[in-house]
């Protein structure tokens, strides 16, 4: 079981072994800020952190903090990560069969960023 899971990462959502390939979620919500949801990494050299970010849409493309909220999708179901807090999540064999969605939006409310950011990724798979 420990050898699959750590094989998972170079095996899940379909990874190819292009070298320059990067897998990315899905994003969609109301926000004015730049948001990306990928898997870390490139081809089949990925570590397994998914990985939320924000960037302002200025020139300046500073990286914008925000509030997370990850979920995995079981099904239709929705169920709440409590213990993740942060922009990265370590994907595990736990996850082999859902998706999983982050939900982000400015930590600061006084900021001058608003809106907020959906992320999803998934299902993920190990090959046969």
């Amino acid at each position: 079981v420990q050898s699959a899971v750590n094989e998972l990462p170079a095996r899940i959502a379909g990874a190819d072994s292009q070298p320059d390939t990067q897998l990315v979620g899905s994003v969609s919500g109301e926000y004015d800020f730049i948001f990306s949801f990928k898997l870390d990494g490139s081809g089949l050299n990925h570590n397994g952190n998914l990985v939320a970010e924000a960037r302002s849409k200025s020139g300046s493309n500073v990286p914008i903090p925000l509030q997370y909220n990850w979920k995995r999708k079981v099904g239709d179901n929705l169920v709440r990560m409590n213990d993740i807090v942060g922009n990265t999540y370590q994907i595990s064999a736990d996850d082999v069969g859902t998706s999983i969605v982050v939900e982000a939006k400015p930590a600061d409310p006084d900021d001058s960023h608003l809106g907020f950011a959906i992320g999803e990724m998934g299902p993920f798979d190990l090959d046969p």
